[in-house]
């Protein structure tokens, strides 16, 4: 039976699109305007680095709104969060992960990628440690069984239950966390920043987008 191990999900699922924005109605004036303050800005981080217009956009729009539009979802971010991860890609260059996949349209570019943001990904990684620890519901039933002997005063065991188990997947995550993606590619030994990306986007919309704009 799965069927007490679904519905925890989609409660996990549901208040993981809470960070979502409905609307945000940008100005592309306002962002143009920022476009100088954001070369300054990643000249310092980034002074060896080099970045495509469609980064500066998003860097603008994170700048200006603190979200930026990915594939019809505005998700949040920090801007100053951002700019630390890259400053720390183009310190460690290729240590990060290759697109390397077999048949991949994004394999042969010299192509990377790294998770950033992490802090807005706590629940979608619990809910990936959730799914990955709870295959069914007797495994759930027999936590909470040992909940009611450890806690016998208690009644709240389910409360109980999802704390605790959100407190082990913060440990899970340390070496299985996941985020959205900061894309690069390396050319000649320097870092040419392209996109930032959604975790479960396609190669191939991936190249699409960034195609244009490859050393």
């Amino acid at each position: 039976m799965v069927e007490l191990r679904n519905k925890i999900i989609d409660s996990i699922s549901y208040l993981d699109n809470i960070k979502y924005l409905s609307k945000c109605d940008i100005d592309d004036t306002k962002l143009q305007n920022s476009y100088r303050e954001i070369y300054t800005v990643l000249n310092y981080y980034c002074p060896e680095s080099t970045f495509s217009n469609v980064i500066i956009k998003q860097l603008a729009t994170v700048f200006c709104y603190k979200c930026v539009e990915l594939e019809k979802k505005l998700y949040p971010y920090i801007f100053s969060e951002l700019l630390q991860r890259m400053r720390a890609v183009e310190c460690n260059k290729p240590r990060y992960k290759p697109f390397n996949r077999k048949n991949s349209p994004l394999k042969g570019f010299n192509l990377y990628h790294v998770h950033h943001s992490l802090n807005f990904e706590m629940v979608f990684n619990f809910k990936r440690y959730f799914e990955q620890i709870y295959k069914h519901d007797e495994q759930i039933n027999f936590k909470i069984k040992e909940l009611e002997i450890m806690y016998p005063s208690r009644t709240d065991y389910f409360s109980i239950f999802v704390r605790s188990e959100f407190i082990n997947s913060v440990e899970w995550n340390e070496d299985n966390k996941t985020g959205e993606w900061l894309v690069y590619q390396i050319v000649e030994g320097k870092v040419h920043f392209l996109a930032l990306a959604l975790h479960e986007t396609t190669d191939q919309y991936l190249i699409d987008l960034i195609k244009p704009y490859l050393k």
